[in-house]
């Protein structure tokens, strides 16, 4: 609520565009997002500071995130009795065969319903705000990042519902949904810039393996080389094969369990 207070004490004019953590402004944060203390009307009243925005600087491009929420919630003294209960029902209710049927049922009685219902309605319903506001055009272009997760759980039936509504409200050209939440802001930044100087970026990408390169890392839920091409598309550039001319040369270093690795791959960075 300060946060609101000092936003709107701006010269919101002056400013080339606005970076919105959706996160922030209806829970005061990615951690307090994930602890189920702020009811869903709140977030979402505070969230309504977006269509201030918009009416009082019709021009300013705004850029938001929202993320999806991760499969654990947070660790506090108060959580701690059931979260890692819930992190496994998260995992496994979405499963369909007999053992992980069997273990949902045993892990619903092991959780108390008041903080299973409240994880169940708090889970996207502020990401579905989000899009709402891109369709009555407050945000210009949303990003929705995936948190910690992994290939399965109910973070996967959370995407699909997530693509769903993003068509049916036909906003699928300014909405992008993909992984990786913490780096959410500098890819809207790198977008900003994009925009403000009306350039489209080719790149291409490096691998220091691609082998590796096809493989999902933790905390996420698909290989990584489609991780970094949602990035791309999300600052608003444009990826390319080898062969082509391009703008920009994009290096990831994945092989750091392999002696001598980031030697090779310096020396092929510098011969480039």
């Amino acid at each position: 609520d300060s946060l609101r207070a000092w936003l709107l004490r701006q010269p919101l004019h002056t400013f080339a565009a606005a970076l919105v953590s959706v996160d922030m402004l209806a829970y005061g944060g990615a951690v307090p997002a994930r602890m189920l203390q702020t009811p869903l009307a709140d977030a979402q009243k505070r969230l309504g500071l977006v269509r201030t925005l918009r009416k009082l600087a019709p021009a300013l491009p705004i850029y938001a995130q929202s993320v999806v929420m991760r499969l654990a919630p947070t660790g506090t003294t108060q959580t701690n009795a059931y979260r890692n209960a819930l992190t496994r029902w998260a995992e496994v209710s979405t499963g369909s065969d007999s053992a992980s049927r069997a273990e949902t049922a045993l892990l619903v009685q092991q959780l108390p319903p008041a903080i299973l219902t409240a994880y169940r309605q708090t889970r996207a319903q502020i990401n579905q705000r989000a899009i709402d506001l891109v369709q009555e055009g407050a945000i210009n272009y949303l990003i929705l990042t995936q948190d910690d997760a992994k290939e399965q759980g109910v973070h996967v039936t959370d995407q699909i519902r997530l693509q769903a509504y993003i068509r049916q409200r036909g906003v699928g050209s300014r909405v992008l949904l993909q992984p990786g939440a913490d780096e959410g802001a500098m890819v809207l930044l790198a977008r900003a810039l994009i925009h403000q100087y009306a350039v489209k970026p080719t790149v291409r990408v490096v691998y220091s393996s691609e082998v590796l390169s096809q493989q999902v890392m933790p905390y996420e839920d698909r290989p990584l080389n489609q991780t970094v091409s949602a990035h791309i598309r999300a600052a608003g550039g444009r990826q390319v094969e080898a062969g082509q001319q391009v703008d920009l040369l994009f290096y990831v270093f994945l092989s750091r369990f392999e002696p001598g690795a980031a030697d090779r791959f310096a020396e092929r960075i510098a011969s480039q």
